[in-house]
């Protein structure tokens, strides 16, 4: 059935669209309007306005192909019509606005006569490709405009991944702490079951420096192994569970999610490093009471 509703066009070059541009950007009078729908503005329709109207919600593979009809009103009763046609969805812009080619809205301008020399229209501020939102909005209130703080379910999702991302790296922060530390308990009783062995080897001539740095070497190379394999084993896991987020949250939102489980590649020194030296530092006690026993005696 017919559906009516009034947004904002936000006209955009290819470039501030960077990697998102599609490959014909353009568009000239005659054609049809391309339109970029927000991934927030499919988020916001699917979760409000499709509820509020009692219509089905749109996945973005559904959305793509909509044909539509855009009417743009004049102070003095003009009127402009343009067809268009949903071509995509991007990360870029708000709630709404539908992002269509620059040309567009200079036309729409021209037939409607909102052009006035010498104001700003089509665009307020220019701004980078993932530039702060913040930056922008003080950027716009320096003119003197008026700016409405970001909100909506975009944000809502944005907040809650990160909360979840928090935790996240809490948890497996004490999660790899406390499996060291096990790590380390265990070999301090594999230690003081092999005492004897470390005796016979007194009483062979092995200096208890000499021992202490091969037992050291030993644990440092079980908790390196460790660490390896936590991250190997955890990485694939992380992929699993990320796979599973989103089929949940594009099934719920409508969207198409493409989330990541990723390890910061500042970190992997820190594991590699710090996972051996923690697991030594709990050992350290269990080392010395096994080299520091006196030699067999006859």
């Amino acid at each position: 059935r017919p559906l009516y509703t009034e947004g904002a066009l936000l006209g955009l070059l290819p470039d501030a669209l960077g990697e998102e541009a599609p490959d014909d950007w353009s568009w000239s009078p005659g054609q049809r309007v391309p339109i970029l729908a927000p991934k927030s503005l499919l988020v916001a329709y699917n979760r409000g306005f499709a509820p509020a109207n009692d219509l089905p919600r749109l996945t973005e593979k559904a959305a793509i192909g909509l044909r539509l009809t855009l009417v743009g009103l004049g102070a003095d009763g003009q009127r402009a019509q343009l067809p268009a046609e949903i071509v995509g969805a991007v990360h870029y812009g708000g709630e709404l606005a539908g992002i269509v080619p620059l040309a567009v809205v200079t036309h729409l301008e021209e037939q409607l006569s909102a052009s006035v020399e010498g104001t700003y229209s089509s665009a307020l501020v220019q701004g980078s490709v993932g530039a702060s939102p913040t930056d922008l909005m003080d950027s716009i209130r320096s003119l003197g405009w008026g700016v409405e703080e970001v909100g909506g379910a975009i944000r809502q999702l944005s907040l809650a991944l990160s909360a979840i991302n928090l935790a996240v790296r809490l948890a497996g922060g004490v999660l790899a702490c406390a499996a060291l530390l096990l790590l380390a308990q265990v070999h301090s009783m594999l230690l003081y079951q092999r005492s004897r062995d470390f005796q016979v080897l007194r009483t062979l001539g092995t200096s208890s420096r000499h021992l202490a740095a091969l037992l050291a070497v030993e644990v440092g190379v079980a908790a390196g192994t460790a660490v390896i394999l936590g991250i190997v084993l955890g990485s694939g896991l992380a992929s699993l569970i990320t796979q599973a987020v989103n089929l949940r949250l594009s099934e719920a939102l409508g969207i198409d999610l493409h989330l990541s489980a990723t390890l910061p590649a500042s970190l992997l020194p820190w594991l590699l490093l710090g996972g051996p030296l923690l697991a030594l530092l709990a050992s350290a006690t269990a080392i010395k009471n096994s080299v520091s026993g006196p030699p067999l005696q006859d």
